[in-house]
């Protein structure tokens, strides 16, 4: 999920968002986070509107009357716009905004006064849980008012006799009109998409399979019984088996293994996995290096960091940064990308590096992030512990939330 956390005041990020890792958001890089009311709505306007981005709600989390008198009006701005988002499959109207109490040891007295608000224009009041636990997904109104969303979203479907699993480029035009005015959450343009309703969580749900965790979880221990053992393609063949793992709820397509030239030369660069974001999605294409689940980050008599390691982070972090980022190899990235009828505009893009376990990583963590800042480009690291995670929030996702 993503969502827009609008904070009156400055928080501890990594301290504030266990509140929804794992069940929420999937990694802390999942939240956009603001902190003035102009400054949310520009991402509206800019994110939402204009580029039609996807986001599942809207949190305010205020101390002050003025502050939440401002989220209010944008709240009111919200509600009465005409305008859609997420490939124009979605009236913003309809998007689930939320108030959040950031006045621990305060009577719900004090919020009485937006009770009506909240009944009106919110669609709830979560309550911050102490020393920043797990919001969980039931019985709060957070995980409430997105099922309301999501029923309401169901309703929309079966009104139009539509089939998640369907083209909607086949959709029923004289059922369509005649019913459309009953739409509170789909917009009236969605069906022009060629695949208006590619989510994760609607109607893909088999993909997420009860016996991926254990399947990477047998792998791991293999990797962990035989140190020496050095295979790299069977994680690619794992990773495009279980392409979920690879794929998460960002990405529709994974292009292995590309050749991309340099000018007038016979080198080339070449990714593991580039993974190409749907157009609703928040995220950049990916560039997704893999290496071995037993591969350390540190040695085991002094914590420095390993040579094979610096050399994998240089690899994706200034290597690949350097030819992706280039300009002057644009044409080439197109061309190739083109052949897996993939369109790149523009050389933005996530550079992401799978490799060991948190056990490994947590033992000198500043030293990790310390030299991670020295590559050119910001890498994301991913553990094997982390992929565990990943499908155990994803399943979460699809049956939870899904459709």
């Amino acid at each position: 999920m993503k969502f827009i956390l609008i904070s009156e005041v400055t928080i501890d990020v990594e301290q504030y968002l266990k509140m929804y890792v794992g069940e929420y958001i999937e990694h802390e890089t999942d939240v956009i986070i603001r902190y003035s009311i102009a400054d949310a709505k520009i991402v509206i306007e800019t994110e939402l509107i204009e580029n039609q981005k996807h986001i599942d709600f809207i949190i305010a989390d205020f101390t002050s009357d003025a502050f939440s008198q401002s989220y209010t009006e944008l709240a009111q701005w919200v509600r009465a716009s005409h305008f859609t988002y997420s490939d124009k499959n979605f009236k913003l109207s309809a998007l689930p905004l939320f108030l959040m109490n950031n006045m621990l040891g305060y009577e719900r007295q004090h919020y009485e006064h937006v009770d009506e608000l909240i009944e009106n224009l919110f669609d709830g009041l979560v309550y911050k849980p102490e020393n920043n636990k797990r919001i969980g997904t039931t019985n709060n109104p957070l995980a409430k008012g997105i099922d309301r969303w999501l029923d309401r979203l169901k309703s929309d479907i079966d009104d139009l006799d539509l089939d998640t699993r369907s083209d909607f480029t086949k959709v029923d035009m004289r059922i369509f009109n005649a019913r459309a005015y009953k739409l509170r959450v789909l917009s009236e343009v969605f069906y022009e998409n060629k695949k208006p309703l590619d989510y994760l969580w609607m109607g893909n749900g088999l993909q997420i399979v009860e016996s991926t965790a254990d399947a990477l979880i047998k792998l791991l221990k293999t990797y962990s019984q035989n140190p020496s053992l050095r295979n790299e393609k069977q994680i690619h063949l794992f990773l495009q088996t279980y392409h979920h793992l690879l794929k998460s709820e960002n990405f529709h397509k994974s292009i292995y293994e590309q050749h991309y030239y340099h000018n007038n030369s016979r080198k080339y660069e070449e990714v593991d996995f580039f993974n190409i974001a749907h157009q609703y999605s928040m995220n950049l294409n990916e560039l997704f290096e893999v290496k071995l689940p037993n591969q350390r980050f540190f040695s085991k008599q002094n914590f420095t960091m390993l040579k094979p390691a610096q050399k994998y982070f240089h690899q994706i972090g200034t290597k690949y940064f350097n030819y992706f980022s280039n300009p002057a190899n644009l044409e080439e990235i197109q061309s190739k990308s083109l052949q897996h009828d993939v369109s790149i505009k523009k050389l933005s893009f996530q550079y992401s590096l799978l490799m060991g376990t948190d056990e490994d990583k947590l033992q000198n963590l500043s030293g990790l992030n310390t030299f991670m800042a020295m590559p050119k480009a910001n890498v994301r690291l991913l553990t094997y512990d982390d992929l565990i995670k990943r499908h155990h929030y994803l399943h979460l996702r699809v049956t939870r939330f899904g459709i």
